[in-house]
């Protein structure tokens, strides 16, 4: 099967049947605003040095400096019929010019900046480590679809699928991150179908700081499975990737810019026992754009091959007991991480995965 792009059908499933579903959801809504306490304590840093720079007084003084800008680039941009080249460099011009502006009317200009560029370099080292997967939770990925065809105690599923979760976490401030979600689960065929478009915006000149946006969703299929005896689970999935494609910006808005956006996709298997959710994963995909001062960045890419079977194995660390009904997931997640200060990030990713198989043993 290449479908590149799956057309939705009448059996194609945009919710979850996943035990327990809207506990599940919250608890990992708590469990990301314990994580993210490096985030606050970082960013309440930066509020401080910000508050310092940016004083009423020198706030007073840029505003007008800012207002004229806005106009001088849209008196310049009129003339240019659209040309994206001749409008991107009257963009730099008039930032270039807003800049040397406001480093005569603040003072504490330089310091502000320096304050800036060190919350974006704690941001890229705090992004790093959350990106990397502890190893005892890392899924091991090969390329192929062996995994057990030679182990007489592994149980085998493949679609139709029994199980499907689409789930989305957003926390865009104000409003959500995630402007559309076509996603959705084929269990009939495993089609993962990964479909979003976000934005997320500040323009605030000074008067406030829009707080970190993020945004988390998913797409899986799964199985019920009775644990056949008493020990440590193990298995693997068979998945192949059938499109991919990522494509993401940040613009400014002519003020005390910068920006962080961090895009990535992993692949998953959660095992649910209990209301409680053991998972595993492996990053795909993992990128972003970083501003200082304005600058308008875009990037779009397609980085996982295509085609391919690819397995991914795991061994929980904790015994399962003979007769526990549990279930098992595979799946794909994108991840949103937007921090911004009077600019505008935005994009899509679509991807279409297919889930061939699991297998299963203890």
């Amino acid at each position: 099967m290449k479908v590149r792009i799956p057309p939705k059908t009448k059996s194609s499933k945009t919710d979850s049947n996943r035990r327990h579903a809207k506990l599940l959801l919250e608890k990992e809504r708590r469990a990301i605003r314990a994580r993210n306490k490096p985030y606050r304590k970082a960013r309440a840093a930066f509020m401080r040095a910000r508050k310092a720079a940016l004083t009423p007084e020198a706030i007073k003084n840029a505003k007008p400096l800012l207002d004229s800008r806005r106009r001088d680039f849209a008196q310049a941009a009129l003339p240019l019929d659209g040309d994206a080249d001749a409008v991107a460099d009257a963009k730099a011009q008039t930032r270039k010019s807003l800049d040397r502006a406001l480093s005569r009317a603040i003072p504490a200009y330089k310091r502000y900046r320096t304050a800036r560029d060190v919350y974006l370099k704690k941001l890229s080292v705090l992004s790093r480590k959350a990106a990397a997967v502890p190893r005892p939770e890392r899924l091991v990925a090969d390329i192929g679809d062996n995994v057990f065809t030679d182990d007489p105690d592994a149980q085998s599923f493949g679609p139709p699928y029994e199980l499907y979760d689409v789930s989305t976490l957003d926390l865009g401030y104000p409003g959500d991150m995630i402007t559309h979600n076509g996603s959705f689960v084929e269990p009939q065929n495993g089609i993962l179908f990964n479909d979003i478009r976000f934005r997320h915006s500040e323009d605030s000149w000074f008067v406030s700081y829009n707080p970190r946006a993020e945004a988390w969703t998913r797409v899986a299929a799964g199985v019920n499975y009775r644990v056949p005896a008493t020990g440590y689970l193990k298995g693997g999935i068979v998945l192949r990737n059938l499109y991919n494609h990522f494509s993401y910006a940040v613009t400014d808005n002519f003020g005390i810019s910068h920006a962080y956006l961090t895009v990535s996709q992993s692949i998953f298997i959660d095992i649910v026992r209990s209301g409680e959710v053991t998972r595993f994963s492996k990053v795909m995909a993992n990128n972003g754009l970083q501003s200082l001062g304005g600058t308008e960045l875009s990037h779009a890419e397609s980085p996982i091959p295509t085609f391919t079977p690819i397995t991914f194995g795991f061994t929980t660390r904790d015994a399962f007991l003979k007769g526990e009904n549990i279930q098992i997931f595979a799946g794909s997640e994108i991840y949103l991480g937007s921090d911004l200060d009077d600019m505008n990030s935005f994009g899509e990713a679509t991807l279409t995965w297919q889930l061939l198989s699991f297998f299963l043993r203890v």
